[in-house]
């Protein structure tokens, strides 16, 4: 029974990151939509005040961490469970030739 205890933790966790970077962006892309309407233009949405702030740290933070993905060795803050390092390495950080 201990395994399911950690693997519900650990997807919780998970979750919880991929909601808040999931908020984030939505933020980030409302400010984005805001920016390109003209000012007469009645605002499609709107942010409270600090959301953009917060979504901008929060993203700086995360793209930070997963940044020392590349150096696994360094366990000074784990933003995702470690069963989730290991395929994003795999996946995301290997096929990184886009960038």
């Amino acid at each position: 029974m201990s395994e399911v205890s950690i693997l519900s933790a650990q997807f919780g966790a998970l979750s919880k990151t991929v909601d808040l970077v999931n908020h984030s962006i939505m933020v980030l892309k409302t400010q984005a939509v805001s920016n390109e309407q003209n000012e007469t233009e009645t605002p499609l949405f709107t942010l409270e005040a600090g959301e953009l702030e917060s979504a901008m740290d929060y993203m700086k933070a995360f793209l930070g961490q997963l940044a020392l993905l590349e150096h696994p060795d360094d366990h000074s803050a784990q933003l995702l469970p470690n069963e989730a390092v290991p395929r994003l390495r795999t996946t995301v950080i290997a096929n990184r030739g886009f960038l």
